[in-house]
């Protein structure tokens, strides 16, 4: 992988943030190398962050080098670029290490549709989902920097979403309808629990 990149990115103006630039391009890599299915999506979180809290260049530059090496010949083992959950009369829950495909489909009837994108890789470094679902609601759990956009129209239904402080990185867009369904998104590290009260008290 290519880790070189600009200059030192640095700004007079006291209120801008040091080294910017570099800050910039090197996210922008890392944001390339989840495309590529070198960084799962809570280990991209991780880095990214390093990258903003680095107080040198010298730190920003070091970031890149620890991004996995590139997957050997991945054309030659291609994902499907479409996959479709359904939940029918029962619920569905995706978590741990899985490929999140360009377009996901999800189906939630009378059933939820619970996904843990925290040890996801990625297809592509974007995703589209697109929600169908009567009686069901949809929950994506995300680390911080992943970037979700919610489109969906929901009627007898609710739309939370955690707002993340770093909402630069991958991107997931989220359209679709659903009836008597909620939508959740909720911004967790990776290995942090979603309360003393576990899946329960998140889900409610």
């Amino acid at each position: 992988m290519d880790s070189t990149l600009g200059g030192s990115g640095t700004t007079g103006g006291s209120g801008e943030i040091p080294h910017r630039q570099l800050r910039d391009e090197t996210e922008a890599e890392l944001i390339r190398a989840v495309g590529r299915g070198q960084l799962d999506l809570g280990t991209f979180s991780e880095l990214s962050a390093a990258v903003w809290a680095a107080e040198n260049p010298d730190d920003i530059r070091a970031i890149v080098p620890r991004v996995a090496a590139p997957i050997p010949d991945r054309a030659g083992f291609p994902a499907p670029a479409r996959k479709t959950i359904t939940a029918v009369l029962g619920d569905v829950t995706r978590r741990g290490a899985w490929c999140l495909p360009r377009e996901l489909r999800i189906h939630p009837l009378l059933g939820d549709v619970t996904l843990d994108l925290r040890e996801t890789t990625m297809e592509s470094n974007s995703c589209r989902i697109t929600l169908m679902g009567l009686f069901g609601d949809c929950t994506m759990i995300i680390p911080e920097g992943v970037s979700v956009s919610v489109t969906t129209t929901t009627i007898l239904g609710d739309i939370r979403i955690a707002e993340t402080g770093r909402p630069r990185g991958p991107e997931i867009e989220v359209g679709g309808f659903i009836f008597g369904g909620d939508i959740k998104v909720k911004t967790l590290a990776p290995g942090q629990s979603a309360g003393s009260g576990g899946w329960f008290d998140f889900l409610r």
